[in-house]
C-alpha cells in the first residue's frame, strides 16, 4: 500500500521533470531531478525521503545514440542495530506544534512559568508572555493537524527572520510514535532598544567640507505584535565654496536639521481580510513612515514634511510589490528670489 502510495505521489509531478523525451541528454538534469523529487515528495509528507533514495537506470544498448531511462526509488532504509531494512514510506503529519518565545542556549534548562494556547499552536514563555500570540503563530507556517510540508520550515525561518525582532530561529521535528511529528520552534528575542550612531564627512562641488551626525533608535516588539519603530535624526553643517563671495563672516553658511519616524508591521494593516489576495507566505508588511527637514542652504532655504503609507509584499523570490496607499510631501521654499544672487554661475549661463 505504502509502495504504491510513493509511486503515485510521483506520478503526479513526473510531468514537470528535467529529463524530457526526445532532448538531449545532459548529466546535470539528472542531478535536478533527483532533487526535485525529493523535495516534491518531502512536501507532499514523506517526511523521511531524501535524494539518495533515487536512482536512474540508463541502457544505451542497440538504441541508435539515444538513451533509455527507468526512475528508480527505493524504499526507506532503516538501521536496526548492525543491520539495515527496507519499508515503505510512510505520510507524516503534523501533530503538535510548540513555540518556545525563550529559547535561547542560556535558557535551555528555565522552566516555562507562562503558557498559552492559540489556534492549536502552544505557546511557552519565561515570565509573563511578550508577545501576542497571534503575532507568532502568523509567522509560522507549520500548522498542527496537517501533512508535514518541508517547505513549510524554510517559509517559517524566512518569515521569523524578516521581523528583524529575533535571532536566527530553530525549528526541529519530533517523531511520535504514532506516525506523527511535533515541531518545535525556538525563538531567541533580541533586545528591545537598539541604539545607533554614525558621522559622516563629506565634500562636493557645492561643499568645501561637510559634517554630519546620524543617531537612531530601534524599538522592537512594540506593541507586543513583531512591530519594528525606527527614529532616526540627522544634523549636518557645511561650507560652501561660494561662501567667500558673501559678505557674510559665517564659515559654515549650510546646515540641515532632521527627523524620520518608521513603523513596521509585519502584516497588511487593513479593516479587510486580505490573506486570500496575498496570503503570507509572500511576507506581506505595512510600513507608515513621517519625515521632516530644515535646511538652509546658502540662501536657498527649505521647510519639507513627508508622509507615507505602504504595503509591501514578495510573490517570489526575484519580484517585490510596493504599493503606496498615501504619499504627501509639503515642501515649503523660502527666499527663493535669491536662487540667482547665490548661483552667480547659473545667472551667466542663462
Amino acid at each position: 500500500k505504502e509502495i504504491s502510495m510513493v509511486d503515485s505521489l510521483y506520478r503526479m509531478i513526473e510531468r514537470n521533470s528535467f529529463i524530457k523525451k526526445d532532448e538531449q541528454y545532459k548529466t546535470t538534469n539528472f542531478q535536478l531531478e533527483r532533487e526535485r523529487i525529493a523535495t516534491e515528495l518531502r512536501n507532499k509528507g514523506v517526511y523521511h525521503f531524501n535524494q539518495d533514495y533515487v536512482t536512474f537506470e540508463i541502457d544505451t544498448v542497440n538504441t541508435n545514440k539515444k538513451v533509455n531511462v527507468e526512475v528508480k526509488i527505493q524504499q526507506r532504509a532503516v538501521r536496526n542495530q548492525d543491520s539495515i531494512m527496507r519499508e515503505p514510506f510512510k505520510v507524516y503529519y503534523i501533530k503538535n506544534v510548540n513555540i518556545f518565545t525563550d529559547g535561547s542556549f542560556e535558557n535551555r534548562n528555565e522552566s516555562r512559568t507562562d503558557s498559552t494556547t492559540y489556534n492549536g499552536y502552544k505557546l511557552y514563555s519565561i515570565g509573563k508572555m511578550r508577545f501576542r500570540p497571534k503575532a507568532l503563530t502568523d509567522a509560522v507556517f507549520i500548522t498542527p493537524n496537517t501533512v508535514f510540508k518541508d517547505i513549510d520550515r524554510i517559509r517559517t525561518y524566512r518569515y521569523l527572520s524578516e521581523l528583524r525582532t529575533f535571532k536566527y530561529p530553530d525549528v526541529k521535528y519530533t517523531e511520535n510514535d504514532d506516525s506523527t511529528l511535533s515541531a518545535d520552534i525556538f525563538l531567541t528575542p533580541l533586545k528591545k532598544f537598539s541604539l545607533g550612531f554614525s558621522t559622516e564627512v563629506t565634500q562636493s562641488n557645492i561643499q568645501t567640507v561637510g559634517l554630519a551626525i546620524n543617531p537612531s533608535l530601534m524599538i522592537r516588539n512594540i506593541f507586543r505584535g513583531a512591530e519594528t519603530l525606527e527614529i532616526s535624526a540627522i544634523g549636518s553643517i557645511g561650507s560652501s565654496r561660494d561662501a567667500s563671495n558673501s559678505s557674510s563672516d559665517q564659515f559654515f553658511d549650510i546646515n540641515e536639521l532632521g527627523a524620520d519616524l518608521k513603523l513596521t508591521i509585519p502584516r497588511l494593516f487593513s479593516p479587510f481580510n486580505t490573506e486570500r489576495l496575498i496570503p503570507k507566505y509572500m511576507s506581506p508588511s505595512t510600513r507608515i513612515s513621517l519625515s521632516t527637514t530644515s535646511q538652509t542652504n546658502i540662501g536657498l532655504d527649505k521647510q519639507t514634511i513627508n508622509g507615507i503609507l505602504n504595503y509591501n509584499w514578495r510573490p517570489s523570490q526575484k519580484v517585490t510589490n510596493r504599493l503606496d496607499l498615501f504619499n504627501l510631501q509639503y515642501v515649503r521654499n523660502l527666499n527663493v528670489g535669491n536662487y540667482f544672487g547665490v548661483y552667480q554661475t547659473s545667472y551667466n549661463t542663462l
